[in-house]
C-alpha cells in the first residue's frame, strides 16, 4: 500500500476538527506524509503532544538569505519548528 501523502490539510480547520482529523484520518494509516505548517500544528501546543508517539520523522524547511529574492536557499533541519522529537 502506498503512503498517504497531504499538504496542509489542517488550515482553516478549528481545534477539536483538527484533532478529529489527524486521529481519525493520518494517523491510523501505516504510513502518513504531512507537508503542514506551524500554524496547523504548533509545536508547543497539545495537539503535538498529542501526535508525537506517532511519529517516525519531522522535518522542517528553513529558508536562508533573502526569501524575497530569487537566490535564497533552504537548509533542512531534523526538528519540527525547532522542537525535537
Amino acid at each position: 500500500m502506498p503512503p498517504l501523502v497531504v499538504d496542509t490539510p489542517l488550515g482553516r480547520l478549528d481545534q477539536e476538527v483538527k484533532e478529529n482529523v489527524l486521529a481519525k484520518l493520518y494517523m491510523t494509516s501505516h504510513q502518513s506524509i504531512i507537508l503542514t505548517t506551524d500554524s496547523e500544528i504548533e509545536p508547543s501546543s497539545p495537539l503535538f503532544d498529542k501526535i508525537t508517539h506517532k511519529l517516525a520523522k519531522v522535518y522542517t524547511l528553513n529558508p536562508v538569505g533573502d526569501i524575497n529574492s530569487q537566490s535564497y536557499r533552504v537548509s533542512v533541519s531534523t526538528d519540527y519548528f525547532g522542537r525535537t522529537i
